[in-house]
């Protein structure tokens, strides 16, 4: 349910000359606005339909043919805490109305300062900074903000338990996505519900809930694939009839272990996340943090780690299993993928798709080298570690992280449906969980995510202003997710404090 009551920021003073506004807000400061912004930016019901978040195009300034320097208020005057601008009689639109926070938020990036803030309010106790290294741009790494927990195959950072039927709250969906990429990048999600049929519409249904929708492959018929050692519960989509045709697909074959990899390695930009639904039976996979790996090669063998930073590995695959045609696939990607600030944004291998590669004959012993000693950490016993999954469990990992591979449970009857989560899907899944979780009126979609905290409703006023903004925003953190259980290996479900 969201909060009722607005944020507290204000508007003092507003006044207009010739074709800008000048703002004076509660906390003191003041800022000069271009009118042809206000206008332009408007989000009450005249300029953007409230219900689909769409512009209203007869009055958007270009549609409406508007000349952008003809563009000047004709009067501005505040009412119950809500600023009202006036336009000019040749504007389809004659009047325009702004809240005093939405004008707040972007006034340090839009307008220019007349008079500085004196007492700065404190802005509502979102932290967005985790979903930044999944927006578009790309311009940060996965750990940007250092919270990211690298784990090892030992005890010291338990593998995530979170229950299905919290996701209903709000924020511990938001919880839950911070698990999976900021903190752990993997987790086990327990008590889903039954899914009988094996036909995934459990994991279909969680998907579109909680994480934005499945990612659809463009010739299988349903967004998720079932691998399964019974017959009658084989991908429809695929050619296979009988466990015998499966044997050269490595994928497809349940008696097959696979190594420690990352899915759509060949994929210009990988799925974010990757989940596996027990529906039958039991999985038996392992898993290893990625990262962990690329943080032990940059310290112990950096190298090795920028080697593997500035050249591509070659790969290729053919599908030709499926009823609907055949296509391929040829990537030249860096195992590790860095962000525009230099950090790792991405790990990306598999092992089964790699081919000749197109090194230089100078280059191609030493990228060897290193490579040799990514495969030997990555299934090391010092990393890697075994991740059982459970009828009506799902094993959830960050596929830009966490790399997984089938253990091998052979002669055991499973049946196992998953799918992959797009980046766009997962950062709407993140945004749309902080908007609901903390009450962001859904005009606000366009707002860049730092000013969600700004643009928030709040049921009641931060009363110590000081404290609220000097507050370490790493113990908040650590108190809002001590709810998340953890597994001790051999015993899941032990409620624990993160370290």
């Amino acid at each position: 349910m969201r909060a009722s009551l607005r944020r507290s920021i204000q508007i003092r003073a507003a006044s207009t000359s010739g074709s800008q506004v000048d703002i004076k807000f509660s906390d003191g400061a003041a800022y000069r606005f271009h009118g042809l912004w206000l206008r332009d930016s408007c989000r009450d019901q005249n300029h953007v339909h409230q219900y689909s978040t769409e512009r209203v195009l007869e009055s958007s300034p270009v549609v409406c043919g508007m000349n952008p320097e003809g563009v000047a208020p004709e009067s501005v005057t505040v009412k119950s805490g809500v600023l009202s601008v006036k336009w000019g009689a040749n504007d389809p639109v004659k009047e325009s109305s702004f809240e005093a926070s939405f004008l707040r938020a972007y006034a340090d990036t839009v307008a220019k300062p007349l008079e500085a803030c004196l007492e700065p309010e404190a802005p509502a106790p979102i932290e967005v900074d985790w979903l930044a290294p999944y927006d578009s741009t790309k311009q940060v790494g996965q750990n940007a903000n250092g919270r990211m927990q690298l784990w090892k195959n030992d005890d010291k950072v338990p593998l995530p338990y979170i229950d299905y039927n919290s996701l209903e709250d709000p924020k511990e969906h938001v919880k839950f996505l911070r698990t999976i990429l900021e903190t752990h990048g993997v987790c086990i999600m327990y008590n889903m519900p039954d899914d009988p049929e094996c036909d995934g519409s459990v994991l279909d249904k969680f998907c579109k809930d909680y994480l934005g929708g499945l990612q659809k492959h463009p010739l299988r018929d349903t967004a998720y694939w079932r691998i399964s050692t019974e017959e009658s519960k084989f991908d429809e989509s695929t050619s296979f009839k009988s466990a015998g045709d499966r044997t050269g697909s490595n994928s497809f074959n349940t008696d097959q272990q696979l190594c420690n990899h990352t899915d759509q390695s060949l994929y210009g930009t990988p799925g974010a996340l990757l989940m596996f639904h027990c529906a039958f039976g039991q999985g038996n996979n392992s898993v290893t943090d990625g990262f962990a790996v690329a943080d032990k090669m940059r310290r112990d063998y950096p190298e090795y780690y920028e080697l593997l930073c500035k050249y591509g590995m070659n790969a290729g695959r053919e599908l030709m299993y499926y009823k609907a045609g055949d296509i391929t696939f040829t990537t030249n990607a860096p195992i590790f993928n860095c962000a525009e600030n230099g950090e790792l944004s991405r790990v990306q291998y598999h092992e089964i798709y790699r081919a000749p590669q197109t090194l230089s004959y100078e280059i191609f012993g030493e990228w060897y080298k290193a490579f040799n000693k990514w495969y030997e950490l990555v299934h090391g016993n010092e990393f890697k570690r075994h991740a059982k999954v459970e009828k009506g469990q799902t094993l959830i990992c960050n596929n830009w992280r966490a790399m997984h591979g089938r253990a091998g449970l052979k002669g055991k009857a499973r049946t196992i449906l998953g799918g992959t989560v797009t980046r766009d899907a997962v950062y709407s899944a993140g945004r749309l969980a902080l908007s609901r979780a903390y009450g962001v009126p859904d005009v606000h979609c366009g707002a860049p995510i730092s000013l969600l905290p700004y643009l928030a409703r709040r049921t009641a006023p931060v009363l110590d202003v000081a404290s609220a903004t000097q507050r370490s925003s790493r113990r908040a953190y650590e108190l809002e997710m001590d709810t998340v259980h953890m597994e001790d290996d051999a015993r899941p479900l032990k409620k624990m404090m993160m370290a």
